[in-house]
């Protein structure tokens, strides 16, 4: 498929998510297919509307709808139970490596996270090539940077997933060895595969342009529109990649790469940000009341979410025993491991869901339930950063400089999740296992656990006593490896 087409089904799926008839518009002018830059790149709305299309994209199945969230990584980490009359088959298959000799039932989940991620990536490349080919003089305030900033910090955020996934860690060598291509031009010419180090040098570079755009961003300057735009209301901006995605963002490939200060340096700029009341901690009164009204994905705590139309479908068709005798689910002696047997833990508390049922009863992480009349603000939405990991990371930062600021920084989340404060004469052995541990309790569902393990050279993960580190590279589509890409 053409890339002209790529980006038209794009465009065309979020106009219709949006109820308007503008596609029909396009579609009748250029009945091919392809949209003449001339005819469509004409106003701010059209430059709005073609990243909503990435947005739109981002939470597909294949992406963070499903895949790069609460799916296949997540069955990677092992954050559920395994068996095969326990997960899905083709999940099974994912979990125990299969992938590594080619069943085509874990390749059909691993190959599509490939192409719709430069996909995406494509279409970001055409909205930053019409950008910079287009007076700024069009767009409204500070529209411009602003739509620019979040186009460079999602290629960079995208990029660094397919690295994650694709490549090696920079522990096992992945620094200096063929890992992805790193896209940055809306074009059918091959890219070459890129070393971990070379990826790292792209994406930063990305993120400092995208962090220069985005000095204006209202998430950063606190200062909401003069003009009736809601695209750049306060409140608006942890769905879009806002200023501090960015430098949550920049903590995470730091410290991927083994660049400590800069990692701490970043993830202190958005600590900074949660202490002058940028963002607020989950209070436990959040966390009762009517099924309809809690808050489960910890919204005050996001500082980037993926918006997915279909997650409650998704949801119901893998995080439900009513639906199917295999599921993503656990048990209570996993509750129990994972939360060290403590019934106080907020997380432990009000994120599991103890089902019953046709199939069950049954334990279910319930971060991205979506019962009936569920809060308009906290529905449809899955997670992607939020502020614990920026304790964690500036933790693991200072094991070995500061290790007492390093505790005190797990011991602000664990605090505010009513657990009581580690002692502060922990090893650093001791510290980076309680860090694996929060990271554990945290994140079930938002796709960061096989992350972890991977850049910390994991070797086991729950439910097994041996994981090779072979597993952690999941295998390019036979394509790329013909085209010698």
């Amino acid at each position: 498929m053409r890339l002209h087409k790529y980006f038209t089904i794009i465009i065309c799926a979020y106009l219709l998510v949006a109820g308007t008839t503008s596609c029909k518009k396009y579609l009748t002018v250029e009945p091919t297919t392809n949209i003449p830059d001339d005819q469509f790149f004409t106003n701010e709305l059209a430059f709005k509307e073609a990243l909503n299309g990435v947005y739109l994209r981002m939470g597909d199945n294949a992406l963070y709808g499903r895949s790069l969230t609460y799916g296949a990584v997540d069955v990677l980490a092992g954050m559920y139970l395994a068996g095969s009359n326990i997960l899905p088959s083709n999940y099974q298959s994912l979990y125990t490596g299969a992938y590594l000799t080619g069943n085509a039932n874990a390749i059909a989940l691993i190959d599509p996270i490939w192409v719709q991620g430069y996909n995406a990536i494509a279409n970001l490349n055409r909205l930053i090539e019409a950008l910079e080919a287009t007076s700024p003089t069009i767009f409204s305030g500070n529209n411009y940077e602003v739509l620019k900033g979040e186009a460079y910090g999602l290629r960079a955020f995208l990029h660094f997933d397919l690295l994650r996934l694709f490549g090696k860690s920079p522990l096992a060598g992945g620094m200096n060895e063929a890992a992805i291509p790193y896209r940055t031009e809306y074009s059918k010419n091959v890219y070459p595969r890129l070393n971990g180090s070379e990826v790292i040098a792209k994406l930063n570079a990305d993120l400092t342009t995208a962090e220069n755009l985005l000095q204006v961003d209202p998430i950063k300057t606190r200062v909401a529109p003069t003009t009736d735009d809601s695209y750049l209301t306060i409140a608006n901006r942890k769905m879009r990649f806002n200023y501090y995605a960015v430098k949550a963002l920049k903590a995470r490939v730091a410290l991927w790469a083994n660049n400590k200060p800069e990692a701490l340096s970043a993830a202190q700029e958005v600590i900074s940000a949660v202490n002058a009341g940028y963002f607020a901690w989950t209070a436990s009164s959040a966390l009762t009341g009517n099924e309809a009204s809690i808050d489960r994905i910890l919204s005050n705590e996001n500082i980037f979410t993926a918006y997915v139309p279909h997650l409650k479908e998704s949801y119901v068709n893998l995080i439900n025993p009513n639906t199917n005798s295999t599921s993503f689910r656990v048990n209570a002696a996993r509750v129990t491991e994972q939360y060290e047997g403590s019934t106080s833990d907020l997380r432990a508390q009000y994120l599991i869901r103890n089902v019953t049922g046709t199939n069950a009863p049954a334990l279910y992480f319930a971060k991205i339930y979506q019962p009936e009349g569920i809060n308009t603000n906290y529905a449809l939405r899955i997670p992607l950063i939020r502020i614990p990991e920026m304790y964690y990371i500036a933790a693991e930062s200072l094991i070995n400089s500061d290790p007492i600021t390093a505790i005190d920084h797990i011991n602000t989340v664990r605090t505010r999740r009513l657990l009581t404060a580690l002692p502060t004469n922990l090893s650093a052995t001791a510290i980076q296992d309680e860090i694996r541990k929060e990271y554990w309790k945290e994140f079930p569902l938002e796709g960061q656990m096989f992350y972890y393990y991977k850049r910390t050279g994991a070797t086991s993960i729950p439910g097994t006593t041996s994981y090779p580190q072979e597993r952690y590279v999941l295998p390019l589509p036979v394509s790329e490896v013909e085209f010698g890409r």
